[in-house]
């Protein structure tokens, strides 16, 4: 399922709060250089009670205000929402697909 996302934090995989600085640092550092335009974050809603989707949405939309939006949403396979999984995207900002 997390093929394709920039970085994974599910309940399998202990993080941080130096993981979660580390991943934001680089992403940001890729839409900086203009490496990358977009940006995937795939969430277990599981994976940490204080590291949660909400608290990430915050972080990188204050971290990455200048730089990219953000939005959340629930990951979807074939039309089917995955319990507990959500995503975050980021887009860099002066980009978007539909320009």
């Amino acid at each position: 399922m997390a093929g394709g996302a920039d970085a994974a934090y599910i309940n399998e995989e202990k993080f941080g709060i130096k993981e979660l600085t580390s991943d934001l640092e680089i992403l940001a550092s890729k839409m900086d250089k203009g490496q990358v335009f977009r940006g995937l974050l795939l969430i277990n809603e599981k994976a940490n009670p204080n590291y949660n989707i909400d608290f990430l949405r915050r972080m990188y939309t204050e971290e990455g205000k200048d730089r990219f939006t953000v939005r959340t949403m629930c990951w979807d396979i074939h039309n089917k929402v995955v319990p507990h999984h959500h995503l975050i995207e980021m887009w860099r900002q002066k980009w978007h697909p539909r320009q």
